[in-house]
């Protein structure tokens, strides 16, 4: 909201910084405005019970330690869209449930669906690398630039954080024992009803397939494997400790 703030810029020179920007009555008083533009946050949505089982199942999981406690909200629009803000927010519309009903009938809507975590986990992966405050401090020097930047140059960052939450958060499900299908899936029936996103600085839903299951194949499923091979090595080392230290 405010990228020139100092407490932003010297959290993105330096790391950590004294204060918290997050707490401020201007920052406050702005997450109330933007809720209400979405309908509003649903206090008593059915879903959210869902939502905060995979929220807590996806942070131990992936034993995740962020300087921001993490919280989920339920919008009253009918849009279907998930989102995230950087003091830990994340929000699912009405919108987003009636779609999930829609595409997939036969999956329940509970705390072991995959798309549905898919979509928690990307979610969680723009709080942790700080997407939005990036993008909005790179906004604000590509407006302040002497020399005039090309807008693709900011379309290139935003698609290059999509691409990176939606693999990292394939990660962050399928350690939470979420099946890294279930991403795809829900990526694919996204494609069927609009395969050109709303924002244009988004990848195409046949991109980021395309960039899933080919980090799924070629990175997590081959680091999995050589993981679980480690660990196999060293049970039966554990084992032969006893008897043959030298085989050990």
């Amino acid at each position: 909201l405010e990228p020139e703030h100092r407490l932003v810029q010297a959290a993105l020179r330096f790391g950590e910084v004294k204060g918290d920007v997050f707490n401020t009555e201007k920052f406050k008083s702005a997450v109330v405005a933007f809720e209400g533009r979405f309908g509003g946050v649903d206090m008593k949505a059915p879903e959210l019970a869902i939502l905060e089982t995979i929220l807590e199942r996806i942070i131990e999981g992936a034993n995740i330690d962020t300087t921001h406690t993490m919280r989920v909200k339920v919008l009253g629009t009918s849009m279907v869209n998930a989102f995230a803000m950087p003091n830990g927010n994340i929000y699912f519309t009405k919108g987003f449930f009636q779609f999930l009903e829609k595409y997939f009938p036969n999956t329940p809507i509970d705390a072991d669906h995959g798309g549905l975590a898919h979509v928690m986990a990307h979610e969680i992966v723009h709080v942790l690398r700080e997407h939005v405050v990036r993008s909005q401090v790179f906004r604000a020097a590509v407006t302040d630039a002497s020399q005039p930047l090309e807008p693709s140059v900011l379309t290139h960052l935003t698609r290059i954080h999509e691409i990176e939450a939606d693999r990292e958060g394939m990660v962050l499900a399928f350690l939470a024992g979420y099946h890294p299908r279930g991403g795809i899936d829900f990526l694919e029936a996204r494609g069927r009803e609009r395969e050109i996103p709303a924002h244009l600085d988004h990848p195409t839903y046949d991109e980021r397939i395309h960039y899933l299951e080919e980090f799924w194949s070629n990175t997590v499923k081959y680091a999995w494997l050589s993981f679980s091979f480690g660990l196999q090595k060293m049970d039966a080392a554990a084992a032969a400790e006893g008897d043959d230290l030298a085989a050990a």
